[in-house]
């Protein structure tokens, strides 16, 4: 191959009179068997390139739990030592308004309890919100038309809420068990 000269194009040396036996090439780049200037001889310089490789956040051998900035999964329900589980503030910007902060829970209960109140007569205001999205808390504001305290009206709806969760729980398991023993016997005939 060396010395093949065809017309119009240059002479293409043999690999192997590159170098030389006498004397290993020497590794000068990044690469292992790398040429002059840091290129590997063999051409996998674009395939072994970093913005070729696959981007992967962490090596999975290399990622250990201890590491991992993860709250435990009971953080999300167990309350502190010195937390309780529903602060009252009065608010003394307008009558008959109360905030109550919840800790430990979240936009479920949150909108359970906002709706039951807002079926209650005497409610002339219920909202909640979120002060943070990461934090398992609400705050639930109650206004009245001063007949009864924003507590009495909260205990009232987390009553009436806890019988409907109730009946809610009676009907289905009423008709799962319905549901199985019809299921059993067209299975049985």
């Amino acid at each position: 191959m060396a010395g093949t000269e065809e017309p119009g194009l240059p002479s293409i040396p043999d690999p192997a009179s590159l170098s030389s036996p006498s004397k290993p090439r020497s590794n000068t780049g990044t690469y292992p068997g790398a040429g002059p200037g840091g290129w590997p001889i063999d051409g996998s310089a674009w395939r072994n390139h970093p913005a070729n490789r696959r981007y992967q956040f962490f090596q999975l051998e290399q990622m250990h739990h201890e590491e991992i900035n993860r709250l435990e999964c009971t953080e999300a329900f167990l309350l502190g030592d010195d937390e309780k589980k529903i602060e009252e503030k009065i608010d003394t910007r307008t009558p008959n308004t109360t905030i109550f902060t919840f800790n430990k829970e979240d936009h479920t209960l949150a909108n359970l309890l906002r709706d039951k109140l807002l079926k209650n007569s005497h409610v002339t205001f219920a909202a909640y919100r979120i002060p943070h999205p990461l934090f398992a808390k609400f705050e639930l504001r109650v206004q009245t038309d001063g007949e009864i305290t924003p507590k009495e009206a909260v205990l009232a709806s987390s009553r009436d809420l806890v019988h409907d969760l109730d009946v809610l729980k009676t009907n289905f398991t009423r008709e799962y068990e319905l549901r199985k023993m019809v299921g059993g016997a067209q299975n049985g005939q």
